[in-house]
């Protein structure tokens, strides 16, 4: 009988159907674990009381930082597969090393804390 690692239900009360990625699978996860159930599995991939999804989160902060470590030693362009990503919540300029919230989230109340915690509950 599977239990699950985050919420400790287990079979029949809850479902283990859906694949729950270690890592998402859109940056390359390819590691299963078997012991999310479908419920927490589906908390970590979607948008819950108007906070960014922990995956978006995860996705945003990583590749961020692999464009800015990409940037510095001018592979930028070479990975096509980060030549296409465009972040949902942040403006980054390469030229001056720099990332800052956009303009529609800059002055949403508590942003930064908000995607924070997401990112943190992701790790």
């Amino acid at each position: 009988m599977k239990k699950c690692i985050w919420c400790s239900r287990s079979q029949p009360t809850v479902t283990f159907q859906k694949l729950a990625h270690t890592v998402p699978q859109s940056l390359g996860g390819q590691n299963i674990c078997e012991n999310v159930c479908d419920e927490c599995n589906s908390y970590f991939g979607n948008v819950h009381d108007k906070l960014p999804s922990i995956e978006v989160a995860l996705k945003e902060t990583f590749n961020v930082s692999r464009l800015m470590f990409l940037e510095v030693h001018n592979q930028v362009g070479k990975n096509k597969a980060l030549a296409r990503f465009k972040s949902i919540y942040f403006k980054v300029d390469l030229v001056k090393r720099k990332v800052e919230p956009k303009a529609a989230y800059k002055l949403k109340k508590n942003f930064q804390v908000d995607i924070a915690r997401q990112f943190k509950r992701g790790v």
